[in-house]
């Protein structure tokens, strides 16, 4: 009888273990400590901007020059110029010259081209009742005839009227002639030739009488 030699089973060897080396580089924490604090590092820098801004502009102010500036004096054949330091604090005057020529202040008042019409209207009042009043040319320049037309209703008629046109130096006296008078206005013109400007005083004072009494009216296209 054969004898059956079996072969020994070997236990297992154990394997190699593998070692698995966690590796945290710089950077890593950077991000995780940026991620964490997100909002403090940006008020940081927000702050830094700030303080670094203010720095240059002081920096700069303190640094900048004395302002300078050129007075030209025109004379009647040279023309000499000179130049002056100024500190910002210091006013600088005008030098005298033949030339320079300042402009009216304030502005006058702009009228607009050909006839100008006034409506009026009156409060209680016992003389004639005017309903218009009409400058042709409205814009009136000196030394230019300017025509004055009043109308007057009908219904209160007017025995005269009389009117002062004040000017930029002087006041005018104007006496007006009936032109025309049907059912409901008479109509009274004055002419005068403008021996002054109007250009910031342009103001016509009326004067219609009539046998019940007299009334005033004010028009001022300028004043």
């Amino acid at each position: 009888m054969s004898k059956v030699v079996e072969n020994p089973v070997l236990p297992p060897q154990p394997t190699d273990q593998l070692t698995v080396i966690k590796t945290d580089f710089w950077w890593n924490k950077a991000i995780a400590y940026i991620k964490n604090n997100y909002f403090l590092i940006i008020s940081i820098v927000t702050l830094l901007i700030v303080i670094f801004t203010i720095f240059f502009i002081f920096s700069r102010n303190s640094r900048q020059p004395n302002q300078s500036i050129t007075l030209e004096m025109s004379g009647s054949r040279n023309t000499k110029s000179t130049t002056s330091q100024i500190k910002p604090t210091q006013l600088a005057a005008t030098p005298p010259s033949s030339n320079l020529s300042s402009s009216p202040s304030p502005t006058p008042t702009i009228l607009t081209p050909g006839p100008g019409v006034y409506n009026v209207s009156q409060g209680e009042h016992t003389g004639p009742t005017i309903s218009k009043v009409t400058f042709d040319p409205l814009d009136v320049k000196k030394d230019q005839t300017l025509t004055i037309t009043v109308h007057v209703l009908s219904s209160t008629p007017a025995n005269q009227i009389t009117a002062t046109l004040q000017t930029d130096t002087s006041t005018e006296n104007l006496t007006f002639t009936k032109s025309s008078t049907d059912n409901k206005y008479e109509v009274w013109t004055s002419e005068i030739i403008l021996p002054e400007s109007v250009l910031y005083k342009y103001i016509l004072t009326i004067t219609p009488q009539s046998n019940n009494g007299s009334t005033k009216v004010i028009v001022a296209p300028r004043s």
